[in-house]
């Protein structure tokens, strides 16, 4: 499992503030999956260490980036998300 693996469930960027007044935010979502797999190499020469069972750890992140929704700034805040 890799060690520096950031552990955040979310990461958004900056907002940007356009003349309309309307914010156009992009963001990403991402969630890690670690699991563990076993296996042996049959075709290795008697003796070595890879031809026993053995295992090894991995780590997956799936990452979805896009556009939020455009959202209005009115007197105060009012926020919809849909």
């Amino acid at each position: 499992v890799l060690d520096n693996a950031k552990k955040q469930p979310f990461r958004y960027s900056t907002a940007v503030l356009s003349s309309c007044r309307e914010i156009m935010m992009s963001t990403t979502l991402f969630k890690d999956f670690t699991f563990e797999a076993a296996h042996r190499l049959p075709h290795v020469p008697e003796g070595h260490k890879c031809g026993r069972l053995h295992g090894h750890s991995f780590m997956v992140r799936l990452e979805i980036t896009g556009e939020v929704e455009s959202i209005r700034i009115r007197a105060g805040l009012s926020i919809s998300l849909n």
